[in-house]
């Protein structure tokens, strides 16, 4: 019989990310940003010192260049390495890997996706075509773009007689994400989300290597399990519940949208 959610508060769930832990972030800019999570995370260091050395991935980029998203996560110590599709959106982090004070990686954003979709399915990485030649081929960085970054994320494989790029499966330990709303048994519907920003792939991979899946809903449904459509196909194991005005999130987006990033060194992609 499966274990049923536990019901609580963002503290709770902040308690709940170990240090050392491999977290993953399903969200594009503030759009589904589990806010509230994030927030207690940032506390939790802020007065314990914990939880500390995260590695942090993310597909999209996250944050509305002010004090949202990754910013929370910004400090010293608290983070160790940060794997991005998109840096723009978080300066205080891009400013953390421009002192060499975490390890930072770009991969391609689909690429990301695809990669936790593989491991949520017990693959050994994905095999694509997709960075040969470019950032993410180990004979040009390796998706490394920073001094302090030294893992190998990729390698360079033939298959037929053609090379192709590998990109290596990760363990993630807590996957935290938003959705509309969960049933009582745990069951995550992303029903009013104007997307899915990863959140499905993200949650799936957490599952599939005895990970953890932490979700901020707007309400939760007394329905049975079974009666609340499971749009984003998961359940969570831990889950607050953070009532939203009608319209009031997207007013509140529009207004947090990052502005344009200008075009740096390395390109507004990485924004140093």
């Amino acid at each position: 019989m499966a274990t049923l959610p536990l019901f609580t508060d963002a503290a709770a769930l902040a308690a709940r990310v170990p240090d050392g832990a491999t977290v993953v972030l399903a969200t594009s800019g503030v759009f589904l940003e589990p806010d509230v999570i994030l927030e207690a995370l940032e506390q939790r260091f802020l007065a314990t010192g914990h939880p500390r050395d995260l590695t942090v991935v993310h597909p999209l980029g996250i944050g509305d260049q002010e004090g949202s998203a990754l910013r929370r996560l910004a400090h010293p110590r608290m983070v160790r390495k940060v794997v991005g599709g998109h840096w723009s959106w978080s300066p205080a982090v891009r400013r953390l890997a421009h002192g060499n004070r975490i390890e930072a990686y770009s991969l391609p954003a689909g690429v990301i996706r695809a990669l936790l979709g593989a491991i949520a399915a017990g693959g050994q990485g994905l095999v694509t075509k997709i960075g040969l030649g470019t950032l993410p081929d180990p004979r040009h960085g390796g998706g490394r773009i920073n001094a302090a970054a030294r893992d190998v994320l990729t390698e360079v494989v033939r298959v037929d007689g053609s090379e192709w790029l590998r990109y290596r499966p990760f363990r993630v330990d807590v996957a935290i994400i938003r959705a509309t709303s969960a049933d009582r048994c745990g069951t995550l519907s992303s029903s009013h989300a104007p997307w899915d920003p990863g959140i499905r792939g993200a949650a799936l991979a957490a599952r599939g290597t005895g990970g953890q899946v932490l979700a901020q809903v707007a309400h939760v449904e007394d329905a049975r399990a079974g009666q609340v459509s499971p749009a984003a196909g998961v359940r969570a194991d831990a889950i607050v519940e953070v009532p939203e005005t009608p319209g009031a999130r997207v007013a509140d987006a529009a207004a947090r949208t990052p502005r344009p990033v200008p075009r740096r060194r390395f390109g507004p992609a990485f924004g140093f």
